[in-house]
């Protein structure tokens, strides 16, 4: 019984927005939801013996469009002709992508989210998510980034967080699997979902460590595979080679790229200086494929997959002790399989 009141307190805050209330408001009869995957026949049924009803088709990552082949861009054309409403699934951090200059047709973002904090104790596996955050904050912080995104692209007609609590096997939710422990802050949560949460471009930053994305800094680099120790902070890379970041290939979407990168792997290090000691270091990474991040010689973070702009990663607690005044070092090796490549980071002080 205990459960009872943590789970209408999520709801009662989570439920007082003016995005779930628009969500009811145009409801009007229902909506045939089903994945892209045979999605032909059913549709064209569906349309042809229910006209009145809309129906909603989902395209998930293939309106993201920029990795998709010729195949997959015929078939989001022909879903593009058949529904009534327009489905976007997208469990990145780029969301702003999805508003519409000229709509033809409403469009939503029907599922997006998808960050899995696992609370020990308080699961019924360890979890899954399409993301994952290391604390509270950090999960308070995608859920302000996402959402806030969403709400400043033009002429999107609704979204859809996901989820509200975890389930046996995602580890996503806002409330954990028992309904005992809501995992951030509901009041601030509620404001990001009301629309009035701070923009993300306004946050208070300070730039520990710039990026190239405007001005090219020198990293050290090879594309041979180095020697298992040279992620550590006094590992000698004097025999790498020497360019300006961002590393990868042209036409890769949201790079900038300064040095050709176009093998499977790549190791990068740089050093930097820290002068006055910080309190919540955030790395800022653009990442296409696989990478995975050292400072000072710890493991600070692992990104797999691939995001098509700078976006925010949780380092963790260990790098983040060992970030100290004085010298220190990041090291970065990535991982490409296919299309488009890049690589290029930063950490700053987000208080």
């Amino acid at each position: 019984m205990g459960s009872v009141p943590v789970f209408a307190q999520l709801v009662q805050k989570w439920g007082r927005t003016p995005f779930l209330r628009a969500g009811r408001r145009r409801r009007r009869s229902a909506l045939h939801h089903e994945c892209e995957h045979g999605a032909r026949t059913r549709a064209e049924r569906e349309q042809h013996d229910d006209p009145p009803d809309p129906l909603l088709r989902a395209l998930g990552r293939i309106d993201i469009g920029l990795r998709a082949r010729g195949i997959h861009v015929r078939l989001r054309l022909r879903i593009l002709q058949l529904t009534d409403v327009i489905d976007v699934h997208d469990y990145s951090n780029s969301l702003a992508r999805h508003g519409v200059a000229t709509p033809v047709k409403p469009k939503v973002v029907g599922e997006f989210g998808g960050i899995a904090l696992p609370v020990p104790g308080h699961t019924w596996t360890q979890g899954w998510g399409y993301q994952t955050v290391r604390d509270p904050e950090g999960l308070l912080r995608r859920v302000r980034s996402q959402t806030t995104q969403l709400f400043e692209a033009p002429n999107l007609s609704g979204f859809v967080y996901t989820q509200l609590t975890d389930v046996e096997t995602e580890a996503n939710g806002l409330l954990t699997y028992d309904r005992e422990v809501i995992k951030l802050d509901l009041d601030a949560a509620a404001e990001a979902n009301r629309g009035e949460a701070k923009p993300v471009a306004e946050a208070a930053r300070t730039v520990i460590l710039p990026t190239s994305e405007k001005t090219p800094q020198t990293w050290r680099y090879t594309t041979d595979k180095p020697a298992d120790d040279w992620f550590k902070a006094d590992f000698d890379d004097s025999v790498w080679k020497s360019g300006p970041g961002g590393f990868g290939t042209k036409n890769t979407p949201g790079a900038t790229v300064r040095t050709t990168w176009n093998s499977a792997d790549i190791w990068i290090r740089r050093e930097f200086d820290v002068k006055d000691a910080v309190s919540s270091p955030l790395l800022m990474m653009h990442h296409d494929e696989d990478a995975e991040v050292y400072i000072n010689g710890v493991l600070a973070a692992k990104a797999p997959g691939y995001v098509s702009e700078y976006e925010e990663f949780d380092l963790s607690p260990q790098a983040k002790a060992g970030i100290k005044t004085g010298k220190n070092t990041i090291a970065i090796h990535c991982h490409q399989t296919t299309g488009g490549q890049y690589i290029d980071a930063g950490i700053v002080d987000s208080k």
